[in-house]
């Protein structure tokens, strides 16, 4: 597994050596968050307790007060924020093999939890849909309805169409 080295122009605390399940950031994709999602998951699991964030204090925590697997958030001059997943290399080994197997199962498919991944690609769509009001909605339907909805489905906020072929659906997920 790939270990967190410290970066080049970067001031505070290092988890030097831990393992770095993955990251996430405040523009991270749809898959990327729902991946993070399911890794927190399998993780929690593994370890028989729920992930959470852990607080160093900058570059005086040492890496060996983290505990076994954990968050940990730094800001970011780009992305705002950036989110990083690790596993300590002393963790027990259950949460070890949880961590290969994350790995693992990442570098055959790039999605941990297919119906997790799909409920939340449909929830942000939807979510777009609505806050889109009737013009906007309206639009999306000119530009993607190919001709099979009805220019009246603007009015229904809380129902995307559903006869289109997916393409509505699809501009809507789209970053």
């Amino acid at each position: 597994m790939k270990t967190w080295k410290h970066p080049d122009s970067y001031f505070g605390y290092s988890p030097t050596g831990h393992f770095v399940i993955m990251g996430k950031h405040r523009d991270s994709d749809a898959l990327t968050r729902s991946n993070w999602d399911a890794a927190i998951r399998i993780l929690s699991d593994a370890w028989g307790e729920q992930i959470e964030e852990f607080a160093p204090d900058g570059y005086v925590t040492k890496p060996d007060a983290a505990p076994a697997a954990y968050t940990f958030s730094a800001s970011h001059w780009a992305v705002g924020w950036c989110e990083t997943l690790l596993v300590r290399p002393d963790a027990p080994e259950r949460v070890l093999e949880a961590a290969r197997d994350i790995e693992q199962r990442l570098e055959s498919y790039p999605v941990l939890d297919e119906s997790a991944y799909s409920e939340l690609e449909w929830n942000e769509a939807a979510d777009l849909w609505e806050a889109l009001g009737v013009k906007g909605r309206l639009e999306v339907i000119k530009r993607h309805g190919g001709g099979a909805v009805s220019i009246f489905a603007a009015r229904r906020g809380d129902e995307m169409p559903r006869d289109d072929n997916g393409a509505i659906f699809d501009y809507l997920r789209s970053p």
